[in-house]
C-alpha cells in the first residue's frame, strides 16, 4: 500500500481544480451574458462563492504548509540545506507571485486607463501577500492561527465598515480604504488571508496523519482526527452563518469578502467537503474520473492568467441563458485539452508554479552563497542537490504535492 506521505491527494487537485474552474466560468458569464439574464452569474456566486478565489486560498494553505514541512524535513537530514533556507525559499515564491500580479495588475490598469487598478486585490495579489503573511505563524500553534483567522474576520468587518465613509477622500483614511478595499468586490487581504491560514492548520493535521506509517492505524486518524472533527465544526459554522446571514443575502451578495457570515458559512462548507473527500479518497479509488481536473490543478496559476485572453473574444453581453452554454462549455474542454498535452509533453517545465519554485530556489542559493563566500564548493553541491535530484524527482514525481 502507498503511503499517504509519498502520494497526491486527489482531493486537492479535485478542490484547486473546481476553484479555477468556478473563477473561469464566473469570469466568462460575467462577459458574455447579456443585462436580462445577470441574475444567474448572482445565483451562482451566491451558491458557489465558497469554491472560487476562497477555496484557492484555503486549498493554497493546505499545500502551502505541507511543502514547507517536508522542507524543514529535508533540512534536518541535509548538512548543507537548512530551516532558514526553507524559510527563504517560501518568501521568495511569495514575492514572485506579487511581481507577477502587480505586473498583471498594471497591465487591466492600462487595458482600463485608470492607474488605481494597479494596486486591486485580484485573487494573485491577494495569494502573494498572504503567503507574506503567514510566514511569522507558520510555527505557531494549531489554535493560534484558527483564532488568528477569525480575529482578522472580525477586524476586517469592523475596518471596512468604519473606512467606506471616507473612500474616494484625499486623507489618511481614505488611503486605508484605498489600499485594503479598492473593489471591495474583489478579493481583498483581511477577507481572504484567513482562508490560506486555517488552511494551513488543515495541511498540518494531514500531514501528521500520513506520517503514521500502520496503514489501519492511518485509516482510524483520519476519520477520528480529520474528517470527524471537520465535519461537525464545518456543519456547526455552515448553519451559524447562514443564519446570521440570510436577511441580507441579496444586498450581500456582491460585498461577501467584507461579511463576517458570509466567511464563516464559506469555512463550514470547505471544511465538510474537503474532509469528505479525504475520507473517500481512502474508500474509492477514482483515478481517471479527475484527471481532467488535475490539469486544472497542476497548471493552475497558468490558466488563470492565460484564460484572460478569452476576454478579447467579441461575444461581450451578447449571449443568453441557453447560447452561452454552447460557447463556455467548447471552450473549457480545449483548454483542458492544451493542458492535458502540455502534461504530456512537458510535464512540469511550462508550469507557472513549477518555475516560481525554480526562481525562487536559484535567489535563496545566491543568498546562501553570500553567506559562505568561504565555502563555495558547499553551494555547488546543494546546487547538485536540489537542481539534480529534487527537481527532477518533482517533474518525474509531479504527483507530489505542492
Amino acid at each position: 500500500m502507498i503511503s499517504m506521505e509519498n502520494k497526491r491527494f486527489k482531493t486537492i487537485d479535485i478542490f484547486r481544480g473546481f476553484a479555477i474552474f468556478y473563477m473561469i466560468g464566473g469570469h466568462l458569464m460575467d462577459w458574455w451574458i447579456q443585462p436580462d439574464g445577470r441574475w444567474f452569474w448572482y445565483l451562482i456566486v451566491f451558491l458557489f462563492s465558497w469554491i472560487g478565489a476562497a477555496g484557492f486560498l484555503f486549498i493554497s494553505g493546505i499545500s502551502g504548509i505541507i511543502s514547507y514541512r517536508k522542507g524543514i524535513i529535508m533540512a534536518e537530514k541535509l548538512d548543507n540545506y537548512t530551516v532558514q533556507m526553507v524559510k527563504n525559499n517560501f518568501i521568495f515564491r511569495a514575492f514572485l507571485i506579487i511581481l507577477i500580479a502587480l505586473i498583471f495588475n498594471t497591465c487591466i490598469a492600462i487595458a482600463l486607463m485608470n492607474p488605481l487598478y494597479i494596486w486591486t486585490w485580484f485573487v494573485l495579489l491577494t495569494i502573494g501577500v498572504s503567503l507574506l503573511l503567514v510566514v511569522p505563524l507558520l510555527n505557531t500553534s494549531k489554535i493560534t492561527r484558527i483564532c488568528v483567522s477569525g480575529a482578522v474576520w472580525i477586524v476586517n468587518s469592523l475596518l471596512f465598515s468604519f473606512l467606506t465613509v471616507y473612500d474616494g477622500q484625499p486623507n489618511f483614511f481614505g488611503f486605508l480604504y484605498h489600499v485594503f478595499y479598492h473593489s471591495p468586490d474583489q478579493d481583498v487581504i483581511l477577507g481572504f488571508f484567513p482562508f490560506l491560514l486555517y488552511g494551513t492548520v488543515v495541511g498540518d493535521i494531514l500531514l501528521e496523519i500520513s506520517n503514521t506509517e500502520n496503514p489501519i492505524e492511518r485509516k482510524r486518524e483520519l476519520k477520528n482526527k480529520l474528517f470527524i472533527p471537520l465535519l461537525a465544526i464545518g456543519s456547526i459554522l455552515i448553519i451559524f452563518g447562514m443564519w446570521f446571514w440570510h436577511p441580507n443575502y441579496d444586498v450581500k451578495v456582491l460585498i461577501h469578502p467584507t461579511n463576517f457570515f458570509w466567511a464563516i458559512s464559506s469555512c463550514g462548507v470547505q471544511l465538510v467537503l474537503f474532509s469528505t473527500g479525504i475520507y473517500l479518497e481512502e474508500k474509492i479509488k477514482f483515478e481517471k474520473s479527475y484527471r481532467f481536473l488535475f490539469y486544472f490543478s497542476y497548471y493552475s496559476l497558468t490558466i488563470y492568467l492565460a484564460h484572460y485572453l478569452t476576454y478579447f473574444i467579441p461575444l461581450h453581453q451578447r449571449l443568453n441563458l441557453i447560447t452561452f452554454w454552447f460557447f463556455f462549455i467548447p471552450i473549457y474542454v480545449i483548454m483542458g485539452l492544451i493542458l492535458r498535452m502540455l502534461y504530456k509533453r512537458y510535464k512540469g517545465r511550462v508550469a507557472l508554479k513549477t518555475l516560481i519554485g525554480v526562481i525562487s530556489m536559484i535567489l535563496t542559493l545566491m543568498v546562501e552563497k553570500k553567506k559562505r563566500k568561504s565555502s563555495p564548493k558547499s553551494i555547488k553541491t546543494l546546487k547538485k542537490i536540489y537542481f539534480g535530484n529534487i527537481f527532477k524527482t518533482k517533474i518525474k514525481r509531479i504527483k507530489s504535492n505542492s
